[in-house]
């Protein structure tokens, strides 16, 4: 019980329910009762709400009503300098965490003591600027962790040591330039990635060699003007890459080899002025004749507008792609009343010179196929499925 010297305020609050704060000695002592959504006492759900707590300071004190019932936590239009210590040893069946919006400006592995059963963190729109060394060490079962507009520009190569069953990370809208070689290393269960509109220059060799599992890679609204070309070689199971909006002059021969699962690739709003979609047939699916390679097997949508194609090259990269039923995705795609230049919607140069349409001659020679039909295309799908089993 608190001493009747203490001094109580009155926070602001959407209900009429009031929610205390005593300060004595310059310590704030912040009673935390759960609420329902609407801030009604509520005790008895799996829910628990913490409505408009506000705690700017590293010496705040909690004082917390326990549970074991509890599974998902929020905090709700509410200000914190970090997750509130001792969180999880009082709500220790906490399997979501939401503290979406709530200005948390510090997190060190002490904000997850006892989170042995925390599955989701939910921390989109706060103030982080740097993920440390070992950060999640003491939420080893985290599955899916969103940590979008913050303004993260540093992440320690060990931040995500001890995820091996993390399958979602969100960094997007964040202000990262580079990731060490090591970076998700430890996350070999990761599906989903989200890198998009952050500053990143390169993608390395080595960023994803263990990262087997993953599904969808977001690397759009970087600067990105160099990928390396293994940059992609163990990512196999790689179903969706998002290019779009970076600086892209040419991406390496090499890099799509091993993408025998990929559906959707957007290159749209690059400096592209060729591309090579073939793939390495490990699997003896594939067919190969006359020295026509096939492109790869399982793409079926595709952006390609706003780069610097050449409109001779453009018209034969489509016909490829056609040939294939790969679509093309609308972006910016040319109305059909628009005087400017296009190849079926997407805008391209015309190169004048007998040199310039030579070297764009050479340039398409890898994606003609004309001794490969759509009956050979559906055999190696086909066969893609039952050997590759996804």
């Amino acid at each position: 019980m608190l001493s009747s010297t203490f001094t109580f305020v009155t926070l602001s609050v959407v209900t009429s329910c009031i929610y205390a704060a005593s300060i004595s000695n310059n310590d704030t002592i912040i009673h935390l009762e759960c609420r329902d959504d609407e801030g009604a006492p509520d005790m008895d759900s799996k829910t628990c709400i913490f409505h408009e707590i506000v705690a700017t300071t590293s010496d705040a004190v909690f004082d917390y009503i326990p549970s074991e019932d509890k599974n998902w936590v929020k905090f709700k239009n509410s200000i914190l300098y970090q997750i509130p210590p001792n969180l999880f040893k009082n709500y220790l069946n906490t399997q979501t965490l939401d503290v979406t919006a709530c200005q948390i400006e510090y997190l060190s592995s002490e904000s997850l003591v006892g989170a042995e059963n925390l599955l989701y963190l939910h921390m989109k729109g706060n103030n982080l600027t740097k993920l440390g060394h070992g950060l999640f060490a003491n939420a080893p079962h985290l599955e899916d962790l969103k940590m979008q507009f913050n303004h993260i520009s540093d992440i320690e190569e060990q931040a995500f040591s001890g995820l091996a069953q993390l399958r979602f990370l969100y960094l997007g809208k964040n202000q990262l330039t580079t990731l060490h070689d090591g970076t998700f290393r430890e996350l070999v269960n990761l599906e989903t990635l989200d890198l998009s509109y952050n500053s990143l220059l390169e993608i390395s060799d080595e960023l994803f060699t263990t990262n087997k599992v993953l599904d969808s890679l977001d690397l759009r609204g970087n600067k990105i003007g160099v990928i390396s070309p293994n940059a992609f070689k163990n990512l196999e199971r790689l179903s969706n890459l998002d290019l779009a909006s970076n600086n892209i002059k040419k991406i390496p021969a090499q890099a799509f080899d091993m993408l025998v699962n990929l559906r959707s690739l957007v290159l749209f709003e690059n400096n592209l002025t060729e591309l090579d979609l073939t793939w390495q047939d490990n699997s003896g699916c594939g067919h190969q004749t006359n020295g026509s390679k096939m492109i790869l097997p399982r793409l079926t949508k595709i952006s390609l507008a706003e780069n610097k194609w050449n409109c001779s090259y453009l018209e034969t990269l489509m016909e490829t792609l056609e040939n294939y039923d790969v679509r093309q995705l609308p972006y910016k795609l040319i109305h059909p009343e628009d005087p400017k230049i296009n190849v079926k919607g997407v805008s391209c140069e015309k190169v004048e010179t007998e040199e310039e349409d030579e070297t764009s001659t050479d340039a398409t020679t890898t994606t003609k196929t004309p001794t490969i039909t759509k009956d050979d295309i559906s055999e190696t799908r086909s066969c893609l499925f039952t050997k590759l089993g996804y």
